[in-house]
């Protein structure tokens, strides 16, 4: 049986293949004691280096308060017909946040 977070790693890579228009896989030995070049979660399907770490989290009970803050933003934006995105800052840095769904969305070329 294949666990809940190696499926979301799968689902995560399969979406930013299509964001990236290049393969991208899940990365089978991550970690940082894996014997690979890298511990990312997301690896290049050519075995070719990306410029992007991904690490990827799946958590039995969500995040909660995050979880709330983007529902509100996907519902006001959703009612002006747009893709929401939170960009929040934090007392270190700034993060972009939106649903990995809307990815392929937001970079489409027009």
């Amino acid at each position: 049986m294949d666990k809940a977070w190696k499926r979301w790693e799968r689902v995560c890579s399969s979406i930013l293949s299509e964001v990236f228009k290049r393969p991208l896989r899940r990365n089978p030995l991550s970690g940082r004691n894996s014997g690979h070049n890298t511990s990312s979660d997301i690896i290049r399907g050519d075995g070719l280096e990306t410029p992007l770490f991904f690490e990827c989290k799946k958590r039995q009970k969500g995040f909660t308060g995050l979880d709330k803050f983007v529902e509100a933003v996907v519902r006001d934006a959703k009612e002006e017909g747009k893709l929401g995105s939170l960009l929040l800052k934090t007392s270190k840095y700034g993060l972009f946040i939106c649903r990995l769904k809307d990815l392929p969305f937001i970079f489409k070329e027009e």
